[in-house]
């Protein structure tokens, strides 16, 4: 079984062989699909969708997969983007309010150091 798993894998296009996706499609196709409300190596009780998460839809083709990942990716890089700016932002105000117009440090109301 497993030395014709290992054919079926070098079968793929080189850049595809590494895809959870494409190893779990070649499984399947060797030992079968799942049965109504069980994974076949859980046993009973299992759905499919708590072992297989992330399975792309029979639809969906690299491109999608690849776009929708981009997508995620670039959505949390901006994500973070904003929040580091906001910090900066916040620091930057923070600072401007502990100098007086003289360019004094003002730790409290009337006690301002030279700089």
């Amino acid at each position: 079984m497993e030395e014709e798993y290992g054919k079926q894998l070098l079968l793929e296009p080189e850049d595809q062989r590494n895809l959870q996706a494409v190893k779990d499609r070649i499984f399947h196709e060797l030992i079968g699909e799942d049965g109504h409300g069980y994974c076949r190596t859980y046993g009973s009780g299992v759905p499919r969708r708590f072992v297989y998460l992330h399975a792309p839809n029979s639809s969906e083709t690299t491109d999608d997969i690849i776009q929708k990942v981009t997508e995620s990716v670039a959505k949390k890089f901006q994500d973070q983007l904003n929040m580091l700016q906001a910090r900066i932002d916040f620091l930057e105000n923070k600072e401007k309010r502990g100098t007086d117009q003289n360019g004094q440090v003002c730790h409290h109301k009337n006690n301002c150091l030279n700089i």
